[in-house]
């Protein structure tokens, strides 16, 4: 979590035991790293599986150019890695390997995929030659991957990496097709993809892990047409389709142990609400 105390500039990370109120560890004090400068601005944030590791990426200048710092949260030290022009970090599962996407220099568009082993070289693993395209790197909730998405503005690919097997290749989960629209996650054994291939407001399907092809789709959200499916957030025992009808947006679960789903209700006539 973060917070902030009065006549500080900025917020103070920090992290605590569930059950133990005394037990704050500060993480990251920015107002501690502006000491001396006129400006900080943090932006990637990723603490390793193993909750001994914190990388993020900071900017001193406010150029939007953000360098990678590794720190050690036993130690408070920082590591001898880094990287600059940083646009997004995570962390492989064995906990001492980075991955990174990177900006090109003139036109800051993300574009560069690399692989960081803690005190070794960055391998450039991809980089994006279409101009149109930006990528994107995240890892899925349970942890058990790692995505890359291209994306322009009509049109995605996703890359993906088994977040265990952090030296083995990526493969593409669905080739480029000018126009489809689609955004993966992953939960035990199967793959829930939001797609626009069924029509322009989304749909939601699953895929099983063992071959995801579009042949083993099956449909958990069908599309229709008075309400757009914004997005689908993954738990473990349960799943939120976040949706969008009648200039509102709308909560519904779905319980994975009974197949059923339910509505979140607001008394509001007009109201606001975000995942």
């Amino acid at each position: 979590y973060k917070r902030t105390e009065e006549g500080k500039q900025y917020p103070i990370r920090c992290r605590r035991l569930p059950d133990r109120e005394d037990s704050e560890e500060i993480l990251l004090d920015l107002n501690a790293l502006a000491a001396g400068r006129g400006f900080v601005s943090l932006d990637a944030f990723a603490i390793s599986d193993d909750h001994q590791l914190l990388a993020y990426t900071i900017d001193f200048v406010g150029f939007r150019q953000f360098t990678l710092q590794v720190k050690d949260l036993r130690t408070g030290a920082l590591l001898s890695d880094t990287f600059p022009r940083v646009t997004g970090v995570e962390w492989a599962a064995s906990n001492h390997t980075l991955f990174l996407t990177t900006e090109d220099e003139v036109t800051k568009r993300s574009d560069t995929l690399w692989r960081l082993p803690l005190g070794g070289e960055a391998q450039e693993l991809y980089r994006e030659p279409d101009e149109r395209f930006e990528l994107e790197l995240r890892k899925s909730r349970d942890k058990k991957f790692l995505f890359l998405k291209s994306e322009s503005t009509d049109t995605t690919e996703v890359h993906c990496l088994r977040a265990d097997a952090p030296e083995s290749p990526w493969t593409v989960f669905l080739p480029r097709e000018p126009k489809h629209r689609y955004y993966i996650g992953h939960h035990e054994d199967r793959f829930f993809i939001r797609t626009n291939k069924p029509g322009k407001n989304f749909a939601i399907v699953t895929a099983p892990e063992s071959d995801p092809a579009p042949a083993n789709w099956t449909t958990l959200v069908p599309h229709r047409v008075d309400t757009l499916i914004e997005g689908i957030d993954l738990f473990r025992s349960f799943a939120v389709s976040i949706e969008r009808a009648e200039a509102l947006t709308h909560l519904r679960v779905h319980d994975f142990a009974t197949a059923s789903w339910r509505s979140i209700p607001f008394p509001e006539s007009v109201y606001s609400v975000s995942p």
